[in-house]
């Protein structure tokens, strides 16, 4: 009888950590989705362009575009 209790108590934390994980992945999803949307809808507002453009004028986007710059000289060719 003992070794069915310690197999049911395994099998319930394992069930429990998949729960866990199942629920912790779906709320990271959600707020990336929600943060992607609003992030795009108030960048579509200020009509400023995206940080791929050197031209813009603006010193945020020149200095995303050097760190994705720097970001690339780390790549191996």
């Amino acid at each position: 009888m003992e070794g069915q209790d310690e197999v049911s108590a395994r099998e319930q934390h394992f069930h429990s950590q998949v729960r866990e994980s199942t629920i912790c992945f779906l709320l990271f999803a959600i707020l990336y989705v929600v943060s992607y949307f609003i992030i795009t809808r108030y960048k579509r507002k200020s009509g400023n362009p995206g940080p791929h453009f050197r031209d813009s004028g603006h010193a945020s986007s020149s200095c995303i575009t050097h760190s994705w710059d720097s970001v690339g000289s780390f790549s191996t060719h």
